[in-house]
């Protein structure tokens, strides 16, 4: 077995080498066929090589699966008050401590205020929000990675709508 590399890629590129996966049978065949394409292509030949050299973003990965930058600043408005949290490469560091998902981040920031128990539930994705960099608008983690619902009623008219199978 070959040894794996993390790589950084945008979420719209992973998603897109995600879809083509489903036809190569991977996300590492999906790659190298992508590679061996353009390795193979004329316009391959005639651009300049590049020597600058890139450095990877640092990501972080919450247990619920939102991924954020290292090093990004969180606000979060809770009793009037803007409160501030960083993503490190352990998770949300918010007044000194290290919280392993956006909830519980935010919950932290109620707790301080005084709140307890179910009071102090929040929902993190819609709690904290970064500032877009190209407008500096405020958006929440929850349209980083938005979430889908499913039509249940929706599914089950579609299972209901199978044919029937006996079981022997």
């Amino acid at each position: 077995m070959s040894a794996l590399t993390p790589i950084f890629l945008t979420s719209a590129t992973y998603q897109k080498v995600r879809k083509l996966s489903i036809l190569a049978g991977s996300e590492t065949a999906a790659i190298e066929r992508l590679i061996s394409h353009w390795e193979g292509s004329e316009a391959s030949k005639s651009l300049p090589v590049s020597t600058a050299v890139t450095v990877a973003t640092a990501l972080w990965r919450s247990p619920t699966g939102d991924t954020l930058r290292v090093g990004e600043r969180l606000e979060g408005l809770d009793g009037g008050t803007t409160h501030y949290a960083t993503v490190e490469r352990g998770g949300i560091n918010y007044d000194g401590m290290i919280f392993d998902s956006p909830s519980a981040a935010a919950r932290a920031v109620k707790e301080k205020r005084g709140l307890a128990g179910n009071s102090a539930n929040t929902n993190g994705r819609n709690f904290w929000k970064i500032r877009e960099p190209n407008t500096n608008r405020l958006i929440p983690l929850s349209a980083l990675r938005p979430f889908h619902k499913v039509d249940t009623d929706a599914l089950l008219a579609e299972l209901d709508a199978l044919p029937s199978r006996s079981v022997s």
